[in-house]
């Protein structure tokens, strides 16, 4: 199944070196959201791709700035 995103929000995420994989559940990779803290900050388990760009690491926590995956938790729980 495949996920729509607004274009803005994928334009948003224009440094994706995946070619948002993650829209489509056939090539769905994304790190596991552990905890959203009032729709800002996106913590999530280690990077599912340690090359990702919007992924953050402030000491023991990882912080995803990622439009596109954070879209994809606020709409679909994914």
């Amino acid at each position: 199944m495949e996920q729509e995103i607004d274009q803005n929000i994928i334009k948003g995420a224009g440094q994706c070196h995946n070619a948002f994989c993650c829209l489509s559940a056939a090539t769905r990779k994304v790190c596991k959201i552990r905890l959203c803290m009032e729709d800002k900050l996106y913590f999530v388990d280690k990077a599912a791709d340690k090359k990702c760009r919007y992924i953050k690491e402030s000491g023991k926590a990882y912080i995803c700035s990622c439009p596109a995956r954070k879209e994809l938790y606020r709409k679909w729980g994914i």
